[in-house]
């Protein structure tokens, strides 16, 4: 009854423009494909997971919705999206954007990048995923993905491509 008004907004994994398709090319998603064009290829992970991504224009525009209404004050919205997409589905897109990648166990994918990322700093070439390559090849165990990463930013994520279904 005092002060401000408090939405609490849990959006899934934010993505690029549904129209434009202008996204941050930093950030987790993004440097994954890059890095898996520049590898040549990409993770296989267990298809029974899903991604979702929910686009940047649907995510701020039920934002502004919702604090409009100005009925919902202390309430907790979990934007995401009604569609969900195979893990096996998110790296065929490259393939279908014309990206000849080649599928490879997790362990010997994970051997590539680690190559990869062991470039100077200097060099034009170096993988995409070298800022987040600690999340891969200081948490490796035998040859499964580490689960907190993985799950994080793999499996739990939120996606809209509906082209792509």
């Amino acid at each position: 009854q005092r002060g401000l008004p408090v939405y609490i907004h849990r959006p899934s994994y934010i993505c690029g423009h549904s129209k434009t398709g202008v996204t941050n090319e930093d950030d987790f998603l993004s440097r994954l494909w890059k890095g898996s064009i520049q590898l040549g290829s990409f993770p296989q992970l267990n298809d029974k997971q899903e991604l979702t991504i929910a686009p940047v224009d649907w995510v701020s525009q039920s934002v502004v919705n919702i604090a409009a209404a100005n009925i919902h004050k202390g309430k907790a919205f979990h934007l995401i999206s009604e569609s969900n997409l195979k893990c096996s589905k998110f790296f065929q897109a490259l393939n279908e954007f014309g990206y000849a990648l080649a599928p490879l166990s997790y362990k010997e994918w994970l051997s590539k990048l680690e190559v990869a990322c062991q470039k100077s700093d200097d060099d034009k070439e170096t993988n995409a995923l070298q800022p987040v390559s600690s999340l891969f090849i200081q948490t490796q165990t035998c040859c499964q993905p580490p689960m907190k990463v993985v799950s994080r930013f793999l499996f739990k994520i939120v996606c809209w491509l509906p082209a792509l279904y």
